[in-house]
């Protein structure tokens, strides 16, 4: 419509969040998975901790 075009891009869930609601205050992936799905995310502090001991990824299991 507005000829944008974007390469390499097949699916961008916030872009596409943004685009259906402007006005909408948050377009992360945790309030979409929340008001889409009903579901909170987990956050990666509570699996890896904080601070000095937090793991990284690859120490996760």
């Amino acid at each position: 419509q507005h000829g944008i075009e974007l390469r390499g891009i097949a699916h961008d869930t916030m872009l596409e969040s943004y685009v259906l609601n402007s006005t909408g205050s948050r377009h992360d992936m945790d309030t979409l998975a929340l008001k889409h799905l009903g579901e909170n995310t987990v956050k990666f502090a509570d699996i890896a901790g904080k601070g000095a001991g937090q793991l990284t990824f690859n120490q996760i299991p």
